[in-house]
This record gives structure tokens, sequence and C-alpha cells, in this order.
């Protein structure tokens, strides 16, 4: 018991190191911090609330948070918002530098999954812009 009590309480510590991450990305990048507002606050907290009070395990509660944050569903209804597109590609970008097992920037992630035919080719594109407008390509 106390080990997985000590588990949860290291991804609950991840948790917040990579939402501060996230809100910094944000903050320090001008040209979106205006418009994406208050993604920076919301990103990732259903994931965190859930480790804070629901006694579930690591697993379901990553199955929840995939199948209801936008930022992981981007083809689910035919539509792409380019906000969630940003803030799964400041998502990922981040990810590498508070998770062990992300070590992907976010370029060579939407490369990995374009390849690996789990996206399409328009959301392929819209990767390509943001990646692009975010100077994430060199």
């Amino acid at each position: 018991m106390e080990k997985k009590r000590k588990s949860r309480l290291q991804r609950i510590k991840g948790l917040i190191a990579h939402r501060k991450a996230f809100r910094n990305f944000v903050k320090n990048n001008k040209m979106i911090s205006s418009f994406i507002n208050y993604r920076h606050i919301t990103h990732d907290l259903d994931k965190l609330l859930m480790f804070l009070f629901l006694p579930v395990s690591t697993e379901k509660i990553r199955k929840i948070h995939k199948k209801k944050a936008k930022h992981h569903n981007l083809e689910v209804d035919n539509t792409i918002d380019i906000l969630d597109v940003i803030e799964s590609i400041i998502d990922f970008e981040v990810a590498r530098e508070t998770k062990d097992n992300s070590k992907l920037t976010a370029k060579e992630w939407v490369q990995y999954i374009y390849d690996r035919k789990e996206i399409s080719e328009t959301l392929y594109r819209d990767y390509q812009f943001v990646l692009k407008g975010l100077r994430l390509t060199e």
C-alpha cells in the first residue's frame, strides 16, 4: 500500500511540474500568450483532480483523460480547433522536460505519429503550421 501511495504522490508532483512547464512556455511565448489565455490554467487539470480525489488506477485516469481532453482527441468529430492543436504541441514539447518517458521534441513527435498513420494529412499540416508559428521547427 505504501508503495502505491508514493507512486501516486510522485505522479501528482510530476503532473504539477508538467503544468508549471506548460504555463511557463505559454507565458514566455508572447505570440500565443494573448490568445491561448485560459488553456495554461486548465491544461491537465482534470487529470490532477482525478489523481487527488478518485480512488482509481493510474491507467484508468490516463484513459479517462485521453478520452475527454480535447488536445488528445483532435480528429474525433472531424473538426479541428487550432487552440487544441497548439495545446497539444505545447503539451508534447514540455513533456520531455517533465516526464521520463517523453524524450521526443514536439516536431519529432508529430513526425512519428504521422509516419505511423495515427493522424490525417490535414492534422499533420495543422501541426506543421503551429510548429512553425511557435518556432519549433529548427
